[in-house]
């Protein structure tokens, strides 16, 4: 309940602490992306370091008008969005059911 993105996923059987997606961190130490971004053949993911101004990312952001979930919550999220409709309601989309996640 702690998390403000609805993001943390219990272990029902209260045997680990609760997880979520932490960017695949055993793939970061050895040098490769995330999986999610490795594997989206649509290209719709990059991944990468914000200070280096010569990256991707740091391209990506500088160059469109990026934006983040529930900014609101003072989270200082590092998740950007680009390309969303002016009046987009985060906490509504939050709230949505899983099955209208790709309309």
């Amino acid at each position: 309940k702690a998390c403000a993105y609805g993001a943390r996923k219990p272990d029902p059987a209260h045997k680990n602490p609760p997880e979520k997606c932490n960017f695949c961190i055993h793939r970061l130490d050895e040098g490769l992306l995330p999986v999610c971004v490795e594997s989206c053949i649509g290209g719709a993911r990059t991944f990468g370091d914000l200070n280096d101004e010569n990256s991707e990312v740091y391209q990506l952001i500088k160059n469109n008008k990026p934006y983040v979930l529930l900014e609101s919550a003072g989270t200082k999220p590092n998740i950007f969005y680009i390309g969303l409709p002016e009046n987009f309601e985060d906490k509504k989309w939050l709230q949505a059911d899983f099955k209208n996640w790709q309309r």
